[in-house]
């Protein structure tokens, strides 16, 4: 799986609570303690003292984040470059959480500090810090403090039992939409990982965009520009938050998938549609095999939600294999394939990565990543079987499905038109209210029902872990493989 750094905000194990207007959401922690551990540091709340300051300094930062002296100067780096761009967008403070961000050298750790040290900070223990050392490293890690700016938007999905609070997210969302993602764009910045954690929502429902790790700037991009491009879109793995096409934006593809063109074409004349669903198949079993990425199986995950009603009850037991054949695999490579034949300069023998990049791929990243923030609300509610949900909840159901599906699995050739995106999203509010109407004590019900399944099905991965089997989404990338050439003969007739 990509790894993803651990992301600046609030933890979701309460110590204390304090009870304030502005944060009845979030929690404050009287203690510091780490929380938790990304791909390459740690977090603690609240913030770590820093060398030569006294508490007054750092009594506005109350998050804390220990790494690897370089990683934590390329985080503070980036948010730096970006920030000098940014703070041109009308009230950015609203959408980005960029301000009162510092590094420093932290001072010794005190025992509350390192609790659960050794249990939750993973990152800097397999760099050989640990509890017991970590002091005399000091020398080798810094620390990113920063403002605590509320919590993951999935978390808070996860908490919210009234349709009220869903329809105050969802315009919070196109307020983000509107005035902070598309000016961005504007400006040649590209975020290139948006999603529901990388996004941080108060209790007065604002949401904010963190962790700038991928992001990418192209204020000068050519599309006769040559790759690589930047690393933020470069030899990226599947990932359900970004464009399935970002796996082919290397110099490795272009240059194989010509090699290909030009053998293919000595012989004949024509280059078919099927001729280049079977290359991009072959490429995505190797990419499979490359990267063993869990982001498949989250895919996965998705398309049961989105076509569970196509399966039929007789194929139930196989579910998982037939989403992943007939519909994870199979929408992944047409939405490529369909890429690549229309960019294909059959007469020279050349594949335009360039030009989609341009046109498409860099209109459409940042607004497919912010599509996906709303699925944690399908995800709830597909744990509750539709003939359960009101009529006014299916129309919410459906029209979720209809905009991940429509806009983004269905039109690779466009970029996604962010006005009708708005258009559909606002139509939300409605079925919100009237859902609302029907019975405000719905949402609070389905939600139960999730965490009551959610549970259930963490005992039973827990009890299958243990006893050393394996469910059918943790098939072998050889068995994935397999299970892809099978169903190679069908994709390539049809």
């Amino acid at each position: 799986m990509n790894k993803t750094k651990k992301k600046y905000r609030t933890p979701k194990t309460t110590i204390t609570r304090k009870k304030t207007r502005k944060n009845t959401f979030i929690e404050q922690f009287t203690g510091g303690k780490v929380m938790g551990s990304g791909g390459y540091g740690c977090l603690l709340i609240p913030s770590v003292k820093c060398k030569n300051k006294n508490d007054n300094e750092d009594a506005n930062k109350n998050i804390t984040k220990l790494m690897l002296a370089k990683n934590a100067q390329k985080e503070y780096d980036e948010i730096m470059k970006y920030k000098k761009i940014l703070v041109t967008i009308p009230n950015y403070k609203k959408y980005f959480l960029i301000d009162d961000v510092e590094l420093c050298q932290p001072s010794e750790l005190t025992k509350s500090d390192l609790q659960e040290y050794e249990i939750k900070c993973k990152a800097l223990n397999k760099k050989k810090i640990t509890k017991k050392n970590i002091n005399k490293k000091l020398d080798l890690i810094l620390a990113i403090n920063m403002p605590n700016g509320g919590i993951d938007l999935d978390d808070f999905i996860k908490q919210c039992n009234s349709y009220n609070q869903y329809k105050k997210i969802n315009n919070s969302l196109l307020d983000l939409l509107t005035h902070a993602i598309i000016p961005m764009n504007n400006l040649h910045i590209y975020h290139s990982d948006i999603k529901a954690s990388n996004i941080l929502i108060d209790d007065d429902y604002q949401c904010k965009i963190i962790d700038w790790g991928l992001s990418t700037s192209y204020a000068n991009y050519k599309s006769t520009d040559s790759f690589p491009i930047f690393i933020g879109h470069y030899n990226r793995p599947i990932q359900f938050n970004v464009p399935f096409s970002v796996i082919i934006l290397n110099n490795d593809f272009k240059a194989s998938y010509e090699n290909y063109l030009t053998s293919k074409l000595k012989t004949d004349k024509k280059l078919y549609y099927s001729d280049v669903r079977a290359f991009i198949l072959q490429h995505f079993i190797h990419i499979n095999k490359k990267y063993n990425t869990g982001h498949i199986r989250y895919i996965n995950k998705i398309m049961r939600i989105l076509f569970n009603e196509n399966i039929e009850p007789l194929y139930k037991k196989i579910k998982n294999d037939i989403v992943t054949t007939e519909y994870t695999y199979y929408y992944i490579i047409e939405y490529i394939s369909k890429i690549v034949y229309e960019y294909t300069d059959v007469k020279n023998k050349k594949l335009d990565l360039q030009d989609y990049f341009k046109k498409v791929f860099l209109k459409t990243v940042d607004i497919w990543g912010f599509v996906f923030s709303y699925f944690y609300i399908l995800n709830i509610m597909s744990y509750t079987k539709q003939d359960k949900l009101s009529k006014t909840e299916n129309k919410i159901f459906e029209k979720l499905k209809h905009i991940i599906i429509y806009y983004l699995y269905e039109n690779p050739l466009e970029p996604i038109n962010h006005v009708d995106i708005k258009r559909e999203l606002s139509e939300l509010n409605d079925f919100f209210d009237e859902a609302n109407r029907e019975n405000p004590e719905s949402l609070r019900i389905i939600l139960e029902r999730y965490k009551r399944k959610m549970n259930n099905e963490k005992n039973s991965d827990d009890t299958k872990s243990n006893s050393g089997k394996s469910g059918n989404d943790n098939v072998s990338n050889t068995e994935t493989a397999k299970l892809i050439q099978f169903f190679s003969s069908s994709y390539s007739k049809k």
